[in-house]
C-alpha cells in the first residue's frame, strides 16, 4: 500500500518502508552573515535539506543590508524571499513552503516581487 506524500526508503522484510517528506523550513535572517558563517554552515546545511526533500525558505527582511545571505541561498537552489517583513514576503513565504520556489523581493538578485496568483491557489 501506499503511503500519500512520502519517499519510498528501503525495503525491509519485503514490505516497502517510507519516510514521510517535511513540509518545510523557513531559514530568517534580520542580521548580515559573515562569509565564514556561509560558507561553513548555512551553505551545507541548505544543500543537506534540499537533498533530503525538505522545502527550504531563505529569508530576510527589508532591514538587513546587501545580498550575501540571498546570493548563498541562490547557489544552494533554494527559495528566497528578501522581505519577509512585509505582507507581500509573507505571501511569497507561503508560496515558497508550498512548493512555487523562487527568487522574490524587493533588492537585487530577486526574480519577482509576488508569486503569481496561480500559486497561492494551486499545488506546484
Amino acid at each position: 500500500m501506499e503511503c500519500p506524500d512520502s519517499n519510498r526508503v528501503g525495503e525491509g522484510d519485503g514490505k516497502f518502508v517510507h519516510a514521510r517528506r517535511f513540509g518545510g523550513l523557513l531559514a530568517a535572517f534580520e542580521q548580515p552573515r559573515d562569509e565564514e558563517q556561509l560558507q561553513a554552515l548555512d551553505l551545507p546545511l541548505l544543500r543537506a535539506l534540499k537533498n533530503v526533500g525538505v522545502r527550504t525558505v531563505v529569508c530576510e527582511t527589508t532591514k538587513v543590508r546587501g545580498n550575501a545571505v540571498m546570493a548563498m541561498a541562490q547557489v544552494a537552489d533554494v527559495a528566497t524571499v528578501d522581505h519577509a517583513d512585509t505582507p507581500m514576503g509573507l505571501l511569497c513565504i507561503i508560496a515558497a513552503l508550498t512548493g512555487h520556489t523562487d527568487r522574490y523581493g524587493l533588492k537585487n538578485g530577486a526574480r519577482q516581487m509576488l508569486p503569481p496568483v496561480k500559486a497561492l491557489t494551486s499545488e506546484p
